[in-house]
């Protein structure tokens, strides 16, 4: 497989012999996953893969939930097309088999994985970032509840240094020491 697949991607049509309008020869793939479609131009003779487009499915235009994609035909030799309208612009496919009914599949296909919902967004995080950015946040949560339970329960207590008379803060009974003249003391 010369294109690559995202973990939660699954291939629903592929079709061989395509070509995109302005490519000379048809030796491309077109490829339908749950995600994208994905256009392989291999290049002359299918030798080697030249070039991979992914065109995200959630890109393409909607009209009411409906994915805007037709059948058209190229003004220049009348060969069958799928027509798709992207919220960037427009791409035409050819097939080399002048088939219809193949482009009509291909539109039906795509239609059901718009109108189902069945699109799912790609994440651009990596896998498992999820998992644990949600247990940071909830060790976090622990760590405040129990600072402030503890602050709740410790009674701050501000009085007077007994060697200076600077101010002094700390906890009830709590043992401090005054930044002022050293002087060791217990909060009462």
């Amino acid at each position: 497989m010369d294109f690559k697949l995202q973990p939660n991607e699954g291939v629903l049509i592929q079709s061989i012999n395509i070509k995109r309008v302005g490519a000379s020869d048809f030796f491309d793939e077109l490829i339908l996953t749950n995600l994208n479609i994905i256009y392989v131009d291999r290049g002359k003779f299918r030798r080697k893969v030249i070039n991979v487009i992914y065109y995200p499915i959630v890109e393409i235009k909607r009209l009411k939930n409906k994915p805007q994609i037709s059948f058209g035909l190229n003004g220049k030799n009348g060969s069958p097309q799928l027509q798709i309208y992207f919220n960037n612009g427009k791409e035409s496919f050819e097939f080399a088999r002048k088939s219809k009914k193949e482009i009509n599949k291909w539109i039906k296909a795509i239609n059901s994985l718009v109108q189902n919902k069945t699109i799912e967004r790609q994440s651009k995080a990596i896998p498992g970032v999820k998992v644990v950015t949600e247990t940071i946040r909830d060790t976090f949560g622990v760590i405040a509840n129990t600072l402030t339970e503890n602050l709740r329960k410790k009674q701050i207590i501000t009085t007077k240094c007994i060697g200076c008379y600077a101010p002094l803060t700390g906890g009830k009974n709590e043992t401090v020491v005054c930044k002022y003249c050293n002087t060791k003391q217990k909060i009462k």
